[in-house]
């Protein structure tokens, strides 16, 4: 649809590809983007808004992918504001798989009714986590790695077919 489409990569390892045109963006993105794997570092939010606002200075879908968790939202949301100034936001808040197999799981005992309700009251502050982007008027996708590519290229069919950017 001629519009581009770059990369920022923030919280372990850092990766930028401008944004760029044609079938040629998505190979570069490929091979600027494979390799990266998940780090159990804290992702300074705010600083990557900081540096992404710096260097994307035309309005843009900023699809920010994460596992915003409980205790991340304050910085989220200061990040998330900071980017809605230009930017039209989307978080893609990954979800793991083994939270939907918990919930599935059936509870024969102590111990798997401790870890259903500790899965539970995670998935209640998760959902509080995503209300609160969503009234910050962000919109929110809670996915699993398998089903992130669909999510994020429907979110922007939608945002390009309801012409919000």
């Amino acid at each position: 649809q001629g519009d581009a489409v770059g990369l920022m990569a923030s919280g372990g390892e850092s990766r930028w590809v401008p944004p760029k045109r044609g079938m040629g963006a998505i190979d570069t993105l490929l091979r600027a983007s494979y390799d990266l794997q998940p780090r159990a570092v804290a992702t300074d939010y705010l600083a990557a808004a900081t540096e992404l606002s710096l260097r994307q200075r035309k309005r843009a879908l900023v699809m920010l992918v994460t596992n915003a968790r409980d205790e991340d939202i304050e910085d989220l949301l200061a990040a998330v504001r900071l980017l809605q100034k230009r930017h039209l936001v989307c978080v893609a808040s990954l979800r793991e798989h083994a939270l939907d197999q918990a919930m599935e799981d059936e509870v024969h005992d102590q111990p798997g009714a401790i870890r259903a309700g500790a899965v539970a009251r995670y998935l209640e502050q998760r959902t509080a986590a995503h209300e609160a982007l969503r009234s910050h008027r962000v919109m929110v996708l809670d996915v699993t790695s398998d089903e992130l590519p669909a999510a994020l290229v429907e979110r922007y069919l939608a945002v390009k077919r309801d012409g919000l950017l």
